[in-house]
């Protein structure tokens, strides 16, 4: 049995900061690699392979070299 995917949103630029706080897939302007960071409300914490690990450091490192983000479409 296939686990359903979540819709997410477009991907946005690092300058515009999400609505809700959270973890978020992240990636280096147009690579297809994927990370995933926490936003806190105000700031990045980190990137990391997985949404768990970011997760759980979220009270950790600051700061995302990443360019872009995106999240889940609808409100969880």
């Amino acid at each position: 049995m296939s686990k359903k995917q979540p819709k997410l949103t477009g991907w946005f630029e690092k300058k515009r900061q999400p609505a809700r706080i959270g973890v978020y897939e992240t990636r280096q302007n147009h690579d297809e690699k994927t990370w995933y960071s926490f936003w806190d409300g105000s700031q990045w914490r980190g990137e990391w392979y997985t949404p768990q690990r970011a997760a759980n450091y979220a009270s950790g490192c600051f700061g995302m070299t990443a360019t872009h983000w995106r999240g889940l479409a609808v409100k969880p």
